[in-house]
């Protein structure tokens, strides 16, 4: 210590640094310490996957450039060879400033005030085709970077953890903040918070966004083709059969399966295997495309025409019964006659259609349920009473106080049109298919 205390005093009490320079002569090297941050185990495979997807990874620094360019080698960020390429590709903050002019205030049309714009664009593309590395680099120029590259047509993600990198978080399309190291000003100008701190979670993020993107466009592809089917077969049974296949509550029906169902199954599928083998969309780029309309009109069209098949010839095919009879199934009787040994429930059901139909039925003392051969044969007598195959006064085997009741022709309460059947087995017909 007094040796110290002796050079101290010989070389002006260390007032400058140059007369500090006394103390490294004649030193012994006993060990070298270095320190190192190294990175995250998967940072490298991220950055990759990063690549993969066509995202192009900038890191933006305050360290020195040496520790920058080294940091982002082991990354992968950067390599020699596109180090040795361009003097842009790694940079500092004060270079890439001047070289841009730095920002200025433009009027651009749909906002009131003037916006930021990078004053040499010309430099700034040929800049940001190069560059891997921003060194040194200051607030202002991490917003700099960000207004040009979005200016020039592209969408930025910024991560950040500082209070120094809240212009940058605001002003680009999505920021992520660090949530155990960043600051309350970085979280608070951000829009997804990391809670884990891990870039590897951008990832997570990217293949969940990229996702939904494609869930929503199937989901719009499934409801437009079934909407274009179901809003022509109502159309064509209004104007070709004169009768809507399906009414509206069977539409509504119909929609409730769609939206809900659909939605479960399309919109909460997980992200693919190979999401990040493509390249991004653009912002520009409409949420249907000409593959979906191909499909959404081809499968219409494949759907129509099965329903239409459905519709004219399950019948005849034996599908489903005819419910244009009332009978079923004919027994020959001795004199040659023929009688009903079995009706069609769906040709009575048809009585269920209107609110004067349903008083019929009450006016029997049956009801919905009540599909047995005895209500279905006295259905049929009534029928052909009304349509003046039978005379009048044919006893239809009602009680004697219903019978009664029914001795005014203007009193008998029975279905106007049965030629296009019941609801319920039209209905049938198209489930068939769905």
């Amino acid at each position: 210590m007094e040796e110290y205390e002796d050079l101290k005093s010989q070389n002006n009490d260390f007032a400058k640094e140059s007369d500090c320079e006394i103390l490294e002569n004649d030193l012994t090297a006993l060990a070298i310490y270095g320190l190192a941050d190294p990175l995250r185990p998967d940072i490298e495979e991220s950055i990759k996957s990063c690549k993969k997807a066509g995202i192009e990874v900038v890191m933006c620094t305050g360290d020195n450039i040496d520790t920058a360019i080294a940091i982002s080698k082991n990354a992968g960020i950067v390599t020699a060879e596109q180090v040795a390429k361009s003097k842009y590709t790694c940079m500092t903050g004060k270079d890439f400033r001047e070289a841009v002019g730095g920002l200025k205030k433009v009027k651009v049309d749909g906002f009131k005030e003037e916006q930021d714009r990078v004053s040499n664009m010309k430099a700034f593309k040929e800049i940001q085709e190069n560059l891997k590395v921003l060194a040194r680099s200051s607030p202002d120029d991490k917003y700099i970077l960000v207004t040009g590259i979005q200016q020039n047509g592209g969408v930025v993600a910024v991560t950040g953890d500082g209070t120094n990198d809240a212009p940058a978080l605001t002003q680009a399309d999505v920021g992520f903040a660090m949530g155990i190291t960043g600051t309350d000003v970085a979280k608070g100008a951000s829009d997804i918070i990391l809670l884990d701190d891990n870039f590897s979670s951008i990832i997570v993020a990217l293949k969940y966004g990229r996702s939904v993107f494609d869930n929503v466009r199937k989901f719009l592809q499934f409801q437009m083709t079934v909407n274009v089917v179901a809003c022509f077969i109502v159309f064509f049974g209004s104007a070709i059969l004169k009768q809507s296949p399906m009414n509206a509550v069977q539409m509504l029906w119909i929609n409730l399966i769609m939206d809900t169902f659909a939605a479960l199954a399309l919109a909460t599928e997980a992200p693919a295997a190979g999401i990040l083998d493509r390249q991004p969309y653009k912002s520009t780029m409409q949420i249907t495309t000409e593959v979906m309309w191909r499909n959404i009109f081809g499968h219409a069209i494949y759907q129509i025409i099965i329903l239409m098949v459905v519709i004219f010839a399950a019948v005849p095919a034996g599908l489903v019964p005819n419910y244009q009879n009332s009978c079923l199934l004919f027994a020959k009787n001795e004199d040659g006659t023929k009688t009903c040994s079995e009706y069609n429930p769906f040709f009575a059901g048809a009585l269920y259609i209107e609110q004067i139909d349903l008083d019929n039925w009450d006016l029997l003392n049956l009801s919905k349920a009540d599909f047995n051969q005895a209500a279905l044969g006295t259905f049929n007598c009534l029928n052909q009473v009304s349509q003046e195959l039978l005379p009048f006064e044919t006893d239809c085997n009602l009680p004697a106080e219903q019978q009664k009741a029914l001795e005014e022709p203007s009193k008998v309460i029975l279905p106007q049109d049965q030629k296009v059947g019941a609801q319920t087995q039209m209905l049938f017909h198209f489930t068939l298919l769905f």
